[in-house]
């Protein structure tokens, strides 16, 4: 019997200067370490299988439980941002949910070097291969007549990819909401009068009081500010509003967190004898 063909990989090469890259500065300062590990996971499943995956449900649950602490909504914005900083190809991705990039394949490629096989007929390549023409389209697999699709009758897709579908050339939307000045505009209208219903709700959804508005719009400055140093892009009000909200949820969460740990015991101090005295029984003072 054929020892099976191998695609992926047992390691893979991992740069020093990686956490200093202008694109992990920006993972860390947006969702600090939780940021960074996902990275260094989302990059062992992809060599595990090989030069690229598929970014689906059974991907996101598997890391889901690699991951404490790290919820799914929390991972589908990582990945949101590094396709959009193109740490992923944008074009893979939005077309085919696929996670890859040129430098990952030129990696891949340069660890099976030795491996034999047609590599000619690989999917998704993004980069040329020795002794093969430059690849001038993606390619990608055939899908079986009797495989099941997300649009089959009883195939439920229970968390979809939050991310903008591809449009055609002529009605693709483009990002409006990019630089200081219109993320002052957009911080401006969600602290808003017109606004402050819905940031009421907000706020008693994350037991705030109202006193403690100053400290909600403090977090939100720094987030816009983390937005305008890694020019983070938004498609519009909406977009822009919701990320902020979930920044919000996550950081105060965290915060709320970290002042429990650091909260001393409370003490108990002992009554005086002036202050207590033992009637008898179960009853009256005792109780």
């Amino acid at each position: 019997m054929a020892r099976p063909y191998k695609t992926g990989i047992d390691y893979f090469p991992l740069d020093v200067d990686f956490f200093v890259d202008d694109k992990m500065i920006a993972i860390a300062g947006e969702f600090g370490i939780k940021g960074e590990v996902a990275v260094i996971h989302l990059l062992c499943a992809i060599y595990r299988n090989g030069y690229y995956v598929e970014w689906n449900d059974r991907l996101r649950s598997k890391l889901d439980r690699e991951l404490p602490g790290v919820s799914v909504d929390l991972l589908c914005m990582i990945v949101d941002r590094l396709v959009r900083w193109e740490f992923f190809d944008k074009s893979l991705f939005y077309s085919s949910s696929i996670l890859t990039s040129k430098g990952i394949q030129r990696r891949y490629f340069e660890a099976v070097r030795k491996r034999k096989g047609d590599f000619a007929s690989l999917p998704y390549l993004l980069v040329s291969l020795p002794g093969q023409p430059k690849q001038t389209t993606i390619t990608a697999p055939q899908r079986s007549s009797n495989e099941p699709t997300a649009t089959d009758p009883g195939i439920v897709t229970p968390r979809p990819i939050p991310v903008p579908q591809p449009q055609p050339a002529s009605q693709t939307v483009q990002p409006v909401i990019l630089g200081n000045d219109e993320n002052t505009k957009c911080l401006n209208q969600f602290f808003s009068d017109e606004n402050r219903a819905n940031l009421e709700t907000f706020m008693m959804n994350l037991s705030l009081r109202p006193d403690e508005q100053d400290r909600l719009r403090s977090l939100a400055d720094t987030i816009v500010n983390e937005w305008n140093t890694t020019k983070t892009v938004h498609r519009d009000y909406a977009d822009w509003a919701r990320h902020l909200v979930r920044l919000m949820q996550i950081k105060i969460q965290e915060e709320d967190k970290y002042k429990k740990r650091k909260e001393p015991r409370p003490s108990v101090t002992a009554p005086s004898k002036g202050e207590y005295h033992f009637d008898g029984g179960f009853g009256g003072q005792d109780i």
